[in-house]
């Protein structure tokens, strides 16, 4: 390792100080068990940041009778979310006309946090969590947690944050978020990065990846992540894709949370454009806070 702090070390102090606080907690529901899956974790940030939880549906703006319809929500959510997790939560439900995503985003300014459920695993094609969770993501301008329908693994208190890391602002304001939500939670910061050897091109044979060219792409993987991390968090660097490095960890640590940021450079230009985005949100079986890029 070298003497001298590395740019990735620089971010990551720059933004050291840097704490998480949501004005309140945005949980979406459409009213199907789908949707619900998000109800126990943002009931858990609520509670762990002693902020409003939100409740917001969307109705078609053509409903007949938005009164009734609003009624019928609130009974909703009375009884879907009215046990015990919910004890001492102070909670609004908010019913507005409109596409769904836009309903959403419109409730959501950059100082709350949304959490909602995405169909993971199987696919966001088909129902209303699918192209909608997409269209929020996009949309936010502040930190989304996706929660995919499969998440029965995973069920609060979370104990262990998984944060991806680079060389990249974006990635250090994302860790400052994931390391204060953390803290608010009593979990333990992992980090980690993934490294990709440069194959060199030989002649007209298969491009092969020299030993040397391997072993420099792993020192300076391990050397970014020793120099982000932070005393008594725990370092991982992985040999392959993005996607699949982050899920093998997930599954062997058990992780309750990953946090990634929106839009950088390097690892996280891979992460969260087109379809490697996509395929991070669709494969884990946990949840996914997606940190914005920090503001100018």
């Amino acid at each position: 390792m070298s003497d001298s702090p590395t740019a990735a070390h620089t971010l990551h102090e720059q933004f050291a100080d840097e704490a998480f606080a949501p004005r309140s907690v945005v949980v979406p529901l459409d009213g199907s068990s789908d949707s619900e899956a998000a109800l126990a974790l943002g009931e858990y940030f609520a509670k762990a940041f002693g902020v409003e939880l939100r409740i917001v549906h969307a109705i078609p703006n053509d409903e007949a009778d938005a009164s009734a319809a609003e009624a019928t929500f609130e009974s909703y959510v009375a009884e879907v979310a009215g046990g015990d997790s919910a004890a001492g939560i102070p909670r609004s439900t908010e019913v507005s006309a409109g596409e769904p995503s836009e309903v959403i985003l419109k409730a959501a300014s950059a100082e709350d946090l949304i959490v909602i459920a995405s169909h993971g695993r199987g696919g966001l094609r088909a129902a209303l969590f699918g192209s909608v969770a997409d269209k929020v993501v996009r949309g936010a301008h502040g930190s989304v947690v996706v929660v995919p329908v499969s998440n029965n693994l995973v069920t609060p208190p979370i104990h262990t944050v998984l944060i991806a890391v680079d060389e990249s602002e974006c990635a250090a304001h994302a860790a400052a978020v994931g390391r204060s939500l953390a803290a608010r939670l009593g979990a333990t910061v992992n980090l980690i990065n993934s490294y990709m050897p440069t194959p060199v091109a030989s002649g007209l044979e298969t491009p092969y990846v020299p030993a040397q060219t391997d072993e420099f792409e792993r020192e300076a993987a391990k050397e970014l992540v020793s120099e982000t991390a932070e005393p008594g968090e725990h370092g991982h660097v992985v040999l392959g894709p993005t996607v699949e490095a982050i899920a093998d960890v997930v599954e062997t640590l058990g992780v309750g949370l990953v946090v990634a940021g929106a839009s950088g450079k390097g690892f996280f230009s891979r992460l969260l454009t087109g379809s490697v985005s996509e395929s991070l949100m669709h494969k884990l079986d946990r949840p996914l806070l997606i940190v914005p890029a920090p503001k100018d």
